[in-house]
């Protein structure tokens, strides 16, 4: 039974007649583009317009050009204003350029202090700009740039040469230009910085089908470039490719890669002494303490192994599985698998999820959790497996029949309580511990800016709720009717025609960012004492 809720509403800002608000930042902005009569778009940043432009740029993959940091609290847009293009970030603009570079789009370093991106400069060279000032002398390569995580350290890669037989490639690294060689992918990860930001590697082709990793400016051993068949290589212009599946640990001592070890199989490789050999490897993972490295791999026509620390750990019938998961302690490692069955009419998915070595039993489904949850003490692991239209709950490999329907991703609070959205008939609630909150026709989706105009390479896991740092209250919306209400475990807040984002302060408020009409407030629920979820 929901109780009301008494809340401090307070207005942030109005938007024009129309507008509504597309995201909020971590640090509590709201930010909308809103058109014009005309065709035009604006850009409101807390209700305050910026000049009007034609529009907003689209990458290739036809989503708009809007970065955020990764921490959330900044955003970054390129628009179109007459012959020109020019970025937008946060409340204010930067100088326009003749045209914009989509392969090196806006990148945020030192928690937004810093923006890099690529631009047509006078004289019709693309050079990087970095805070609104362009750098070096050569034109820049379609490579995205990176900085390390503190923002202090910047990578960058010119070019060089016409024809594509011509052109070389060099890094620029903290300001210091490298030497010249053949080339680079265009891919997420190709250059990276280790966590604590003292670590660099990248990855170089040579053009003639090889390749190799340079790390902390040393030479790694030499394998086959393995490239997808895609724009980047059939038309071979400046075309995102996948992600390369490398990464440093943790603690930054670490680095491993996937590679195609020239006349020996593909493997994982770190410290340039490659693991054992397989038919295909997935993304290597480290676990949080750095001490454990995983990866899933294929042993033989519809057989997958969980590799851990160079030693297979089990190996089952299956045709893919999930990226490994560790428990919080490092202790545990999990990953989910998949096997077809059947002829092309009778064809049906089976799904499992193998920890330790072990697989449980397998369920039939249409879907599975892309990464399994574990609790915090590691003694617990959960999923949601699809059937049709419905899911259920998977703890410790027993379906839970009986348990709400799953409508997200799972999370464990720091009590060890499972809370997760779920579906009661045609009610929507969040459940904790298959105890329902209060039942609405729908639970609200968030619209944080880090997860609105994120462009992240991985599967990134979501959920619809937010949950207090000491796990003792859960803060959603639900959709009541036509109108859209706050929720704070069983109290349920005033009506809102839109409900935007809701978070935890530090202080352990609960607060939502909702519209009504044009009008923009934000709505606080004072911190509670206790749990306030019946029976909890």
């Amino acid at each position: 039974m929901s109780a009301k809720m008494n809340v401090a509403v307070e207005t942030v800002c109005s938007h024009p007649p129309g507008c509504g608000a597309d995201a909020v930042t971590a640090d509590g902005h709201v930010i909308a583009f809103c058109p014009e009569s005309d065709g035009r778009v604006r850009f409101l940043w807390d209700g305050v317009a910026g000049a009007p432009f034609d529009g907003l740029v689209e990458l290739r993959d036809k989503s708009a050009a809007v970065f955020s940091s990764e921490d959330g609290a900044h955003v970054a847009y390129v628009g179109r204003r007459g012959e020109k293009v020019f970025v937008g970030r946060d409340n204010r603009e930067e100088p326009p350029f003749d045209a914009f570079s989509g392969s090196v789009p806006p990148t945020f370093g030192g928690g937004g202090r810093h923006l890099a991106y690529a631009a047509q400069v006078p004289g019709g060279d693309f050079r990087l700009i970095v805070d609104g000032e362009p750098m070096g002398t050569s034109s820049v390569a379609p490579i995205a740039a990176v900085f390390s995580p503190d923002g202090g350290r910047l990578a960058y890669v010119e070019m060089r040469g016409e024809g594509r037989g011509e052109i070389e490639h060099r890094i620029v690294l903290d300001g210091r230009e490298g030497d010249w060689f053949r080339g680079m992918r265009n891919a997420t990860g190709a250059m990276q910085f280790s966590p604590d930001g003292r670590r660099f590697a990248y990855y170089a082709i040579d053009g003639k089908g090889h390749a190799r990793w340079c790390l902390d400016g040393v030479a790694q051993r030499l394998v086959n470039d393995v490239r997808p068949l895609g724009l980047a290589r059939i038309r071979g212009i400046a075309v995102l490719d996948p992600a390369l599946p490398a990464r440093f640990s943790p603690d930054s001592q670490r680095f491993a890669y996937f590679a195609d070890v020239v006349e020996k199989g593909v493997a994982i490789v770190e410290d340039d002494v490659p693991g054992p050999l397989f038919r295909g490897v997935g993304l290597p993972v480290f676990s949080p303490d750095s001490r454990h490295l995983a990866y899933a791999a294929e042993t033989s026509p519809k057989k997958m192994t969980l590799v851990l620390d160079g030693a297979m750990s089990g190996e089952w019938p299956a045709t893919s599985a999930g990226e490994p998961i560790f428990s919080p302690d490092s202790r545990r490692v999990a990953v989910t698998l998949q096997r077809d069955e059947g002829g092309f009419l009778r064809k049906r998915q089976l799904y499992t999820v193998a920890v330790d070595g072990r697989s449980y039993p397998e369920e039939p489904g249409d879907d599975v959790s892309l990464r399994p949850a574990f609790s915090p003490d590691g003694a617990r692991v959960a999923w949601w497996l699809q059937r049709g239209t419905d899911s259920v709950l998977v703890i410790d490999g027993v379906v839970h029949l009986g348990a709400a329907f799953v409508g997200s991703d799972l999370r464990f609070d720091p009590s060890g309580r499972i809370v997760h959205a779920s579906r009661f008939g045609t009610s929507h609630t969040i459940s904790v511990d298959d105890r329902p909150g209060p039942l609405a026709d729908a639970v609200v989706g968030l619209f944080p800016a880090s997860e609105v105009f994120s462009h992240r390479p991985w599967p990134e896991s979501t959920v619809p709720f937010r949950l207090s740092a000491d796990g003792l209250h859960v803060a959603w919306a639900g959709l009541f009717g036509d109108q859209m209400c706050p929720v704070l475990d069983d109290e349920v807040g005033p009506t809102f025609d839109l409900i935007i984002d809701c978070r935890f302060d530090d202080d352990g408020a609960a607060v939502w960012w909702a519209m009504r009409g044009e009008v923009v407030f934000r709505v606080e629920r004072a911190p509670a004492a206790g749990p306030m979820r019946s029976g909890s």
